[in-house]
């Protein structure tokens, strides 16, 4: 059972737990969809020569075939963003609760109709986004929240 607590954790690892569950959901393999979410959420840095501009989760997403493994997301060199440490990052943001904190954003996504979830990316995210804390101190990110977000008409 979830706890009512809410988790402290900031917005960048939580986005980037968003997005992996999104890019999940759109059809992605979990290594696949941890690469996009570390450059979506700007975990991952990209190439140096990448243009600025939004990374794509859905049919427009830049991938590198790995000789081993799904492909990766496009750094804009060619080279794939790795999802291990991503992985890693993650789990250090959100500790014992990532499990937690994943399947509430895993039912929120699964109210979502596929073919709009890519455009509902952000602005869900912004209806649940950790309240930032104060100084040092991580912010605060309510699971009641997630479940009640919506952007549905």
């Amino acid at each position: 059972m979830p706890s009512p607590l809410p988790l402290r954790v900031n917005r960048a690892p939580a986005l980037a737990l968003w997005a992996t569950v999104v890019a999940e959901r759109l059809g992605y393999a979990p290594e696949t969809a941890l690469s996009l979410a570390g450059l979506l959420a700007g975990i991952a840095p990209p190439f140096a020569g990448r243009p600025p501009g939004p990374v794509a989760l859905g049919a427009g997403a830049v991938l590198v075939p790995q000789a081993e493994g799904p492909p990766l997301a496009d750094r804009g060199d060619g080279v794939g963003v790795p999802a291990a440490p991503l992985q890693a990052y993650l789990q250090r943001a959100f500790g014992h609760r990532i499990d937690e904190a994943r399947a509430a954003m895993a039912e929120l996504a699964a109210r979502q109709d596929p073919a709009l979830l890519e455009s509902l990316t952000l602005p869900l995210f912004a209806a649940f986004a950790p309240t930032p804390g104060e100084g040092t101190v991580r912010g605060r990110l309510d699971l009641a929240r997630i479940a009640a977000a919506d952007c549905r008409a």
